[in-house]
């Protein structure tokens, strides 16, 4: 596959293969109808948390993000992330993020459903998650990945 483009796509989270022809990203469970999550808050929390939650939960977020994409996910596993990332986005939190340990109930979350849902995670998934943090960050310490990557590899 071409990697992601910011210059080539108006939606460059968004592989190419997944946008409708009016390059609109597709809905993961229903394209008549609005997902509960918004893509631009998931971005913006991403932006404002990356330093605080690290790479690797920002790592599990993107993959959740991707596997939601995948036509081949089952319609659970989909309700399991967009739960997962509506929690993330979410300004109400169970431990507020601006308390010390205050992002440890997102992170939680997030790697609680990514493991629930890891059976369908598939390399593509990492793959876009992994260039998005490139374009994102330029490079990184590929080995804070491995976590990760270890415990979706013990989930098959």
């Amino acid at each position: 596959m071409n990697r992601i483009s910011d210059n080539d796509d108006p939606n460059p989270i968004i592989p190419e293969a997944e946008q409708h022809s009016d390059n609109q990203p597709q809905n993961a469970i229903a394209p008549e109808q609005s997902t509960v999550y918004c893509e631009d808050s998931l971005f913006h929390r991403i932006a404002h948390t990356a330093q605080k939650a690290g790479i690797s939960i920002i790592y599990a977020v993107l993959i959740m993000y991707y596997t939601l994409q995948q036509p081949s996910t089952p319609l659970l596993a989909k309700l399991t992330i967009l739960g997962a990332l509506a929690y993330f986005i979410s300004p109400v939190d169970f431990f507020p993020d601006l308390l010390p340990g205050g992002y440890a109930d997102d992170v939680a979350i997030i790697i609680g459903s990514l493991l629930t849902v890891g059976i369908h995670v598939n390399d593509t998934s990492r793959k876009f998650a992994r260039e998005k943090l490139h374009d994102w960050f330029g490079d990184y310490d590929a080995d804070r990945l491995c976590e990760i990557d270890e415990k979706l590899d013990s989930k098959k």
